[in-house]
């Protein structure tokens, strides 16, 4: 795969994977596959996919605050799909987590 020019000044790691085909669609800096590195809030991503793939969500998604401090004002707010991962609100990851349940995450991790 050639380098992109979106990932030129990075040091990270992305693959694009097709689990139908089992092989990878594209990737960038595949040497760093061995270096054990925390997804953070990139897991995001994936549980967004996961929960979209299962209908647990949709873009007209409406995420209800509960009134309790969450930790930044941002998060203190109803959530949209949009807005979950704009603001990185966790608590809506730890919404939709067991809703997709560990077997569901642990195939993607």
């Amino acid at each position: 795969m050639t380098k992109s020019e979106y990932f030129s000044d990075k040091n990270g790691l992305f693959i694009l994977y097709n689990f139908t085909q089992n092989e990878p669609v594209a990737e960038y800096n595949p040497s760093r596959y061995a270096t054990r590195i925390s997804p953070d809030s990139t897991f995001k991503i994936a549980l967004s996919l996961m929960a979209f793939d299962q209908n647990l969500i949709t873009q007209s998604t409406i995420f209800k605050w509960d009134g309790m401090g969450k930790g930044l004002p941002a998060w203190n707010q109803n959530q949209t799909s949009k807005t979950w991962l704009k603001y990185s609100a966790v608590w809506v990851s730890q919404a939709i987590t067991p809703k997709l349940g560990m077997p569901r995450i642990e195939i993607f991790t």
